[in-house]
């Protein structure tokens, strides 16, 4: 939570960083259709407890959470902030338009 002044709240802390911000090795491979680049991809697998603060993933990847999956498409980089929040960047995007 934020205080009205918009720093953090002191009752939270940050997480502590990881010391490299490569994530631990990838549990599986599956295959993924993604329809952004229209074919099915081997995609990485990670655990959230193997990632730390500062830790940065290229995607495509799968993340799974206790209660939810995270997919990282194809283009995207997701990065773990300090309250290990996932902060994913999408990158722009030249498409047509859906006429």
């Amino acid at each position: 939570m934020h205080s009205a002044d918009g720093d953090l709240d002191p009752g939270l802390s940050k997480a502590r960083p990881v010391s490299s911000s490569r994530p631990r090795p990838e549990i599986a491979r599956r295959s993924v259709y993604w329809p952004e680049i229209h074919r099915r991809e081997p995609t990485p697998v990670y655990r959230q407890e193997n990632l730390g603060v500062g830790a940065t993933l290229e995607g495509p990847a799968i993340i799974e959470l206790p209660t939810t999956t995270v997919a990282v498409r194809p283009g995207q980089t997701l990065v773990v902030d300090d309250m290990l929040n996932y902060v994913i960047a999408q990158p722009d995007f030249q498409g047509g338009s859906d006429d």
